[in-house]
């Protein structure tokens, strides 16, 4: 144990929308404000969302503007 936590860690979930993939297999995300991140289409921390988890976190994923329905990436 860390009195001062020094050790201290935690993580967030964020939810991304793929809006390309690049022929070097990078993909670019967007999230829920619009930022766009570039990552390896193979890290192995990035998944789809099951069925429970959709209906669990509807209100964190982002949005398509034209329908406003959220989407599954």
């Amino acid at each position: 144990m860390a009195p001062q936590g020094d050790y201290y860690s935690y993580d967030v979930d964020k939810f991304w929308r793929i809006i390309a993939v690049a022929a070097d297999r990078k993909i670019v995300a967007c999230t829920r404000r619009g930022k766009q991140v570039t990552l390896v289409a193979e890290d192995p921390a990035l998944r789809r969302l099951s069925w429970w988890e959709r209906l669990l976190y509807w209100r964190r994923l982002p949005v398509i503007a034209s329908t406003g329905r959220a989407i599954d990436s």
